[in-house]
């Protein structure tokens, strides 16, 4: 049995479906439910099994890339050119073409969503894994730090303090 990956566009005052995407997908469960961002005039997303993007305006699919992982929950991130997602591993994507840039096996999961932290002026991504929150370097995925914590919940940061939930 297939169930499509569906990404719509509703018009705020009157509730009217303005489009809709629909991408064959595979039934994943009630645990796959990520947000969706849009930034630059796209809107990226995962599906089922895949992280793909749409043009905001239309909903025409611009690119659509296959990932070895089942029932993501992760909502997307978009910092500069990359598109950022805990798919299994916290993963990069070109946001342009939807190439894979890095991936980083120290992160583990599939329902926290990576955030960025602005700390004394380099930006890195923050991310709970399965056992701990790590920080991770945008650029080239590499781990930067490593605390106890871990779980689903995304992490906050404010100035130099960051706030994560751990199991």
């Amino acid at each position: 049995k297939k169930a499509d990956d569906v990404i719509l566009a509703l018009d705020l005052k009157t509730g009217t479906t303005l489009w809709k995407t629909a991408i064959e997908g595979m039934p994943t469960g009630r645990t796959s439910s990520a947000t969706p961002c849009i930034a630059n005039g796209r809107v990226y997303a995962v599906g089922s099994s895949r992280v793909f993007c749409v043009d905001a305006k239309h909903g025409k699919l611009i690119w659509d890339t296959q990932v070895n992982s089942r029932g993501g929950a992760s909502s997307v991130l978009v910092a500069g050119e990359r598109v950022i997602a805990l798919i299994d591993r916290l993963t990069a994507f070109e946001a342009k073409t939807g190439k894979k840039l890095w991936e980083n096996p120290d992160v583990s999961g599939k329902t926290t969503s990576p955030n960025l932290w602005n700390v004394n002026g380099k930006i890195e991504i923050v991310c709970n894994s399965r056992r701990s929150v790590m920080g991770v370097d945008l650029a080239t995925g590499k781990t930067l730090w490593e605390a106890p914590a871990g779980g689903s919940s995304t992490p906050v940061s404010s100035g130099n303090h960051l706030v994560v939930h751990a199991k």
